[in-house]
């Protein structure tokens, strides 16, 4: 008893020092707490923006397939129309004097190809293979051949 008499001193002023010592560690560890839940908060955020533009990406995914379906439909509706015009006008005597070979050779030429005397079916495979480059073209988000930017009005 005797000893803890003596050694009161000694012990309350440690005791007051740890007290401050707990004290300002409880503090620190608010502040920690405080900044953690506001990552939380902050990592919550960000995740539901990245959840939403996900979905504005696939949003824009199946608006360009669906632009690119439609102009490969616009594309053959109009190829369609324009052959059973010219096949029409032919027969109905329109163009008697139409040099048929002459006109696919000069489109043959302005597109580059190489036509022979069944030029009219590598042409219409040709005019097939082109409307498929082309609907891949705008399938892939507008990007051309030349750069791998979309295009401006993509």
């Amino acid at each position: 008893m005797i000893y803890i008499r003596e050694d009161y001193p000694v012990l309350k002023k440690k005791n007051i020092i740890l007290a401050n010592n707990n004290a300002s560690l409880k503090l620190e560890i608010e502040k920690h707490v405080e900044k953690e839940r506001q990552s939380e908060d902050l990592i919550k955020s960000l995740k539901d923006e990245l959840e939403k533009v996900k979905r504005e990406l696939n949003n824009e995914k199946k608006k360009a397939e669906d632009l690119a379906s439609d102009f490969e439909q616009v594309a053959l509706t109009a190829v369609v129309k324009t052959r059973g015009e010219l096949m029409t006008e032919y027969k109905e005597g329109k163009y008697v004097d139409w040099d048929v070979d002459g006109e696919i050779e000069t489109y043959c030429a302005h597109m580059g190809l190489d036509v022979d005397s069944e030029g009219a079916e590598k042409l219409e495979d040709a005019s097939v293979a082109n409307i498929e480059e082309a609907a891949a073209e705008i399938h892939d988000f507008g990007a051309t051949k030349d750069c791998e930017e979309p295009h401006a009005n993509a």
